[in-house]
């Protein structure tokens, strides 16, 4: 009897899980940031930009295809989770832009290497979220000796 009951439920409910994924893809599709330049951040590939603790930075996205319809967050992460949250709200994703502060709690190791996550949500499902590109994320007195190709102290 129990085996009977499973399977009616996969057979009632298979398509509608199926279906479900494919609207997750529908729904997020093209939605990524430009500025910082959107990707998969990458232990791989070294960072090419460097920002400063305190800097004033400019999210910008694309909708592309995408049903998002509300900008919801933006998160400063490393490859070990989660740093800070630099921004949560909600603002309509036309805007295309968010501008924040980059700044971090003291017991954050700088220099690091971190990217941002960003959080859109559509009016009737699933968050979508999109990628910086690693960058390197420096104290206020470190910044120009990097772009002077002087060694870190």
């Amino acid at each position: 009897m129990k085996i009977r009951n499973y399977i009616l439920l996969l057979v009632c409910c298979l398509p509608f899980v199926l279906s479900s994924k494919h609207d997750i893809n529908k729904i997020c599709n093209g939605f990524e940031l430009i500025t910082p330049e959107g990707g998969q951040p990458s232990m791989d590939v070294p960072p090419t930009t460097t920002y400063t603790i305190g800097e004033n930075l400019t999210v910008q996205w694309k909708l592309g295809n995408s049903l998002v319809t509300k900008f919801v967050a933006i998160e400063l992460f490393s490859f070990t989770g989660l740093i800070e949250y630099m921004w949560i709200g909600k603002i309509p994703a036309e805007e295309g832009s968010k501008n924040i502060t980059l700044n971090v709690r003291p017991t954050v190791a700088i220099p690091g290497i971190y990217f941002l996550r960003v959080w859109g949500e559509s009016s009737n499902g699933p968050a979508c979220i999109t990628y910086s590109k690693t960058f390197r994320l420096v104290p206020y007195h470190v910044h120009d000796q990097i772009f002077m190709n002087l060694p870190l102290q």
